[in-house]
């Protein structure tokens, strides 16, 4: 750490912000601002994302041309981003409520902690609700760069594959935004629950 670091001059108050990592309800808090900022973008997106997909689909029906300009795409990726965030700041918080991560520094969070990747977070923390692995990876992608950057650390992330060689085509559609905003949910009431104890 740098000599000037603000935690040199201030450990206590260094000690403190740790300490507040080591609780799940400051996971909890974190995740209901994000989810509550996923909500607003989703809302404000929804009239379009409705027209959109109302025009893509009847040209596909009729064959005729798709005007890309008059119906744009509904910019989801912040939103998914979030939710993401959202839903990996429950799971983290269900690892810590369950006692199944140990800080062992009051300086760092654990290692298991330090990740975007949802479906291991989920497979670490067993909660009772459960997504499908498409939705998990997909709201990932969101997170690692897809709703944030304009272009991932490196090229073959634009196009993920499994080891086994097949593409894990991430993408969300409307029809998954229920599934997800109700296992954010579920997962809240969870954590909720396991604090109430």
């Amino acid at each position: 750490m740098h000599p000037n670091n603000p935690a040199n001059q201030n450990p206590q108050f260094a000690a403190e912000v740790f300490d507040a990592a080591i609780r799940p309800h400051s996971w909890l808090r974190t995740a209901r601002r994000l989810r509550s900022s996923a909500d607003a973008i989703f809302k404000k997106e929804d009239p379009i994302a409705r027209k959109f997909w109302a025009a893509a689909w009847h040209a596909t029906k009729t064959g005729k041309q798709f005007n890309e300009m008059r119906y744009p795409f509904p910019n989801f990726d912040a939103a998914y981003m979030l939710i993401a965030f959202s839903i990996e700041n429950l799971l983290k918080g269900l690892l810590i409520a369950k006692k199944l991560v140990t800080f062992d520094s009051k300086n760092s969070i654990p290692s298991n902690l330090r990740t975007h990747d949802l479906e291991k977070l989920e497979r670490l923390a067993s909660p009772i609700a459960r997504l499908d692995k498409h939705s998990l990876y997909s709201l990932t992608y969101m997170s690692e760069w897809r709703g944030r950057y304009p272009m991932p650390t490196k090229v073959d992330k634009f196009w993920p594959m499994h080891d086994d060689g097949k593409m894990k085509t991430p993408g969300l559609v409307p029809e998954d935004h229920a599934k997800i905003f109700s296992y954010c949910d579920q997962l809240e009431s969870e954590l909720t629950r396991l604090l109430a104890d």
